[in-house]
């Protein structure tokens, strides 16, 4: 009888271990995402420079998460505001856009509206900065959150990244 009440417990607290990881997970993309802007400098002629605009394209923890950090954060002295992005053809400006996982497929989309602005696009999904994103997270495989660049998208867009944290950056596969 013990057995079973400890394999039910076990069994119920299942869903909840899975719950707290995702929260980890979603708090560190949106700490990751912060000090990629932190590490960026956009052009002068960027739009909207006087707040820095990040965009989450999808239903994301990530968006919860970088709320709650941006209300208290700034970078380099300036207001950081969030919002979520519904139709990615109709985007306006954004330093930085994330593209949860359940959204990758509408990346081509996204780059086609952003056009040739100064936008940061940061993907979930791993190697999709060979489908244009600027930087595509992955996990290793010893479950470490990492990401990659892409040099000619950063080049294209005009986007300079420290030097610190392009050192972190995995080879794209």
């Amino acid at each position: 009888m013990k057995k079973i009440l400890l394999l039910g417990i076990a069994l119920c607290l299942l869903p909840l271990g899975s719950l707290l990881a995702q929260a980890v997970n979603h708090k560190a993309h949106s700490v990751f995402l912060y000090n990629f802007v932190r590490y960026a400098e956009w052009p002068a002629n960027a739009p909207d420079n006087e707040v820095i605009r990040f965009g989450v394209l999808g239903k994301s923890g990530v968006f919860d998460e970088l709320d709650e950090v941006l209300k208290v954060k700034t970078v380099n002295g300036k207001k950081c505001l969030v919002e979520r992005i519904t139709d990615p053809s109709k985007v306006g400006f954004y330093h930085i856009i994330f593209v949860a996982d359940g959204e990758s497929g509408k990346l081509a989309d996204l780059l086609a509206a952003i056009g040739s602005r100064p936008t940061l696009v940061v993907t979930e999904r791993d190697n999709l900065v060979r489908k244009g994103a600027a930087i595509s997270f992955m996990v290793s495989d010893d479950n470490k959150l990492q990401f990659q660049l892409n040099d000619q998208v950063l080049t294209s867009r005009n986007i300079q990244l420290a030097a610190s944290l392009r050192s972190m950056a995995q080879p794209m596969r």
